[in-house]
């Protein structure tokens, strides 16, 4: 957030040089000293503690600084303010599309997979309802997702289908979505038209992300009464070490100590997936210090026994060791409504506005973009959902665990504002506002 906040000064006082004259290029070519400083990584032997606090510090006087430069400026009538213009992002606004995920790899379910695989595809002449259940990050999504798109299901059935509830549903939003399209028709007949278009048909019907009773009671009328569910289970440890092996190992070669650091590391993470691969992901990015990873593995071991407590700690310990200028770019995502596609040309767009991507000789600002963005992806912070022809990233998504971490992070570092009301919690629009630079 520093780094944002010194870049975001230093395009201030750039423009105000420009239009009024004024000699503040020491001040400027401090501000870059500072922010060459602030571009430095995180070592895992860092005080984080000490860090997040200096750079909080630095933040506030950046923003305080903009705020005298911009009133100077309006007291001349000489610089407009632009941030209210480039910095009020409403998710209202924005493309709401269901996530559609590309398969992912999925580690330690095989047996699983095979079974739920096997008694879809045999099927049974009624309708049947079978619910995967467990906790944020143990890869129900993923599990759903691969049988969804596995070609044994996709030739068995007539129809297939899917849909993502969220935590604040909207039965209009999945009904829409399971019949695709945006007709303006009343919800009892977009839900006769389902029942018209599944009759008779072998179909598969995928709804994700359901988080209470009372969102599965207002769509389950279209389905019959469910079976009891199947459960998602925590890896065992040589899953574990199978999945963070595949992430951070199997792409390049290390000394014994570091795998059985990385061991240790795959213990303390209890079987959760998501906390494995970004554990993964920050491992791959701080090289082979010894010194480093011990570190890490110390601050694995230190967290909650509480996993769901734990995995929000591995997600703050991976977002704390993102390189400064990343920062910024990974709580941007917060303004992008939960479960909807998100477009890289909207993202790179709203970067350059705020003034997160710094040009670099010999690279367009779309390249510089597309490095930030793969940097995320490589830590497991943000998920590949569509790739464009010649291999391009044309979309991508957010975990909801990862998601509510970085809306958490956002919110308490004031770089956005939840604009919803709380009779709107329920509502089938979503707004956030953007205020980091405000």
């Amino acid at each position: 957030m520093a780094y944002a906040a010194i870049t975001y000064l230093m395009r201030t006082i750039y423009q105000s040089m420009e239009l009024t004259g004024c000699d503040l290029q020491p001040f400027y070519e401090n501000l870059e000293c500072l922010r060459a400083i602030l571009e430095k990584p995180w070592k895992a032997t860092d005080d984080v503690d000490a860090l997040t606090s200096l750079e909080a510090e630095i933040t506030e006087l950046a923003y305080s600084a903009e705020d005298m430069i911009d009133l100077e400026s309006m007291d001349g009538n000489i610089v407009q303010h632009e941030r209210s213009k480039s910095t009020n992002v409403l998710l209202a606004g924005l493309p709401e599309h269901a996530v559609e995920r590309t398969q992912n790899m999925m580690v330690g379910y095989e047996t699983e997979f095979e079974m739920m695989l096997d008694q879809l595809a045999r099927g049974e002449r009624e309708l049947e309802v079978v619910s995967v259940v467990g906790m944020g990050g143990i890869g129900k999504t993923t599990f759903a997702t691969n049988l969804y798109s596995d070609p044994r299901i996709m030739s068995h059935f007539d129809i297939l289908a899917k849909a993502t509830v969220s935590q604040e549903h909207c039965v209009r939003n999945i009904l829409l979505a399971l019949v695709s399209t945006k007709s303006a028709e009343p919800d009892d007949e977009l839900t006769d038209r389902l029942q018209k278009l599944l009759k008779r048909k072998r179909y598969l019907v995928v709804i994700d992300d359901i988080w209470t009773t009372e969102a599965w009671d207002d769509i389950k009328l279209c389905f019959p009464d469910s079976k009891p569910p199947y459960r998602m289970r925590l890896m065992n440890f040589d899953e574990s070490w199978s999945l963070l092996y595949e992430k951070v190992f199997a792409k390049d070669s290390f000394p014994n100590e570091f795998e059985q650091l990385g061991k240790q590391i795959a213990l303390k993470c209890r079987g959760l997936p998501l906390s494995i691969v970004v554990i993964g992901g920050l491992l791959s990015k701080i090289g082979k210090s010894l010194g480093d990873w011990q570190s890490v593995a110390s601050n694995v071991s230190s967290v909650s026994t509480d996993i769901d407590v734990q995995c929000m700690k591995v997600l703050a310990l991976s977002y704390h060791y993102l390189p400064s200028h990343l920062k910024p770019c990974f709580l941007y995502f917060a303004i992008f409504a939960e479960d909807r596609l998100i477009f890289v040309d909207k993202v790179v767009q709203l970067w350059v506005a705020e003034g997160f991507l710094k040009v670099e000789e010999m690279k367009s600002i779309e390249e510089v973009a597309e490095t930030c963005l793969n940097q995320l992806i490589d830590r497991s912070l943000i998920s590949i959902c569509e790739h464009q022809r010649f291999g391009k990233i044309e979309s991508c998504g957010m975990h909801d665990v990862t998601r509510e971490f970085c809306l958490r992070e956002a919110q308490n570092m004031n770089f956005l504002n939840d604009l919803r009301g709380k009779s709107d919690q329920n509502s089938c629009t979503q707004s956030m506002q953007c205020s980091s630079l405000i």
